[in-house]
Formats: structure tokens, sequence, C-alpha cells
């Protein structure tokens, strides 16, 4: 608990002037700045299309032995539950705080998804979900296009889309790939919106 405190707390007091450098800065503190132009290809980027044919997020190397994959993942893992698995299921029981998160590899092209949830924050504008969904881990790097579809089914985003202003991992993840800390954190807004994605959430 003590490391997701001080994940958290990096995430909501790093000015949003600071503007991180190079991966080496970003692997040291384990944040990422996103721009706005970024976030405006972002959301350009996922169409209805893209979205469908989103596969999910690979899982990073770990630096230890890993116990066999299976093909259903823990209910409570906020990691890679398919947004549309085959028959285009809501992701949770229609829950508008659960959604998904729309990446793409370095290419800027090859589309992969996970499960992302928002979690409660004195600004409101928190998402949690596993580290290797924003960044590959040991050797690689920040996921990009990163996008936060609340309540996504049916190819349907009823909450609009969110964007990254920050994205947060352990610095042990990026260097280590260390199972352990598989977990992020990302601050995210709405274009032209100044309603936050928790208050939009318990709206429903």
């Amino acid at each position: 608990m003590l490391v997701i405190a001080v994940l958290v707390l990096a995430a909501l007091t790093l000015p949003a002037s600071v503007v991180v450098p190079n991966t080496s800065r970003e692997a040291e503190t384990g944040v990422r700045q996103v721009s706005e132009a970024e976030n405006v290809q972002a959301t350009q980027h996922w169409t209805t299309q893209d979205q469908r044919a989103a596969t999910p997020t690979p899982t990073a190397p770990t630096t230890t032995p890993s116990p066999p994959a299976t093909t259903t993942p823990p209910p409570a893992a906020p990691s890679d539950a398919a947004p549309n698995a085959g028959t285009e299921r809501p992701l949770g029981p229609g829950v508008p705080a659960v959604g998904a998160l729309f990446t793409t590899d370095g290419d800027g092209l090859t589309g992969h998804y996970c499960t992302a949830s928002v979690v409660d924050s004195p600004a409101g504008d928190l998402v949690l979900t596993a580290a290797h969904c924003i960044h590959d881990g040991a050797g690689g790097d920040y996921r990009t296009n990163i996008a936060f579809v609340p309540g996504y089914h049916d190819g349907q985003d009823p909450y609009g889309v969110w964007t990254p202003s920050q994205m947060v991992v352990d610095p042990r993840w990026i260097s280590d790939s260390d199972e352990d800390l598989d977990f992020g954190f990302l601050v995210v807004h709405q274009q032209g919106n100044t309603e936050t994605v928790q208050d939009r959430s318990e709206e429903h």
C-alpha cells in the first residue's frame, strides 16, 4: 500500500508545467507527462472500427517464473478483460466506472486493450490499470495513443473518451518487469469537459 500511496502522490502533485524530457527521466520517476497534442491524436485514432479490431495487451516478461496463464483472469484484476470477447459483451456488469483502455504499440498502429477502473481520489481523475497496459516493462517503453472509454460495450462509448495527462508506474516495473508491481495509474480528463471521470461515472 505504501508503494501505491507514493505513486498516487507523485501523479497528483507533479505540476502540469513539468515536462519529462526523455525516457531516462521517465525510468527514474515512473511518471510520464502526456501532451495535449498526443491526446488529440489518440482521440482521433480510436474509431469504432479500430476499437473493435484491438487485441489484448501482451503481458510483459517477468524476471521471475510465472504460473501458467489461465484463460479467465481473476474477477478483480484490472488487466485484460476483452471489450468485445467475440460476443461484444460489456466490460463488467454495465458498471460505468469500469471500461476499456485502448493503446497502441510503438509503431502507433497495432491496437490493444485492457480493462481499467475509475478509483476514488481527491481530484476525481484517477484510473487504475495493470502496469503492462501502459508500459511494456523492462527494455520497453510507454504505450501510445492511450484512451480510456468507461462503460465501453457493443462498440459504444456512453461516457465518452478520456485521455491521460500523466501515466504512473513503479520505476521497478520499468527496470525489471517485477510482476508484483504490475499496476499503474492514469490521471485522465476529457477534452472540452470540466467534469471529472469519477463524477461522470457516479451519475449512473
